[in-house]
């Protein structure tokens, strides 16, 4: 099941990715995770409820809420 992501989801997203930069040792994983990062920042600046991305949440994960 797809769900929506808010403008939060995608600001936590970049936050994550960016954690994980600063803690990768590796320098093309390291650039990966800034580049994920950046661009989970764009999708929270410009985040309206018409271009919202979606995420993929198994259904057993949805009942449970």
């Amino acid at each position: 099941m797809y769900v929506e992501l808010s403008a939060e989801d995608c600001r936590d997203q970049a936050r994550e990715c960016f954690a994980h930069a600063v803690a990768e040792p590796d320098e093309r994983r390291r650039e990966q995770y800034l580049r994920d990062g950046e661009m989970w920042m764009s999708r929270w600046r410009f985040w309206t409820s018409s271009n919202a991305p979606m995420t993929y949440v198994p259904e057993s994960e949805t009942r449970a809420a």
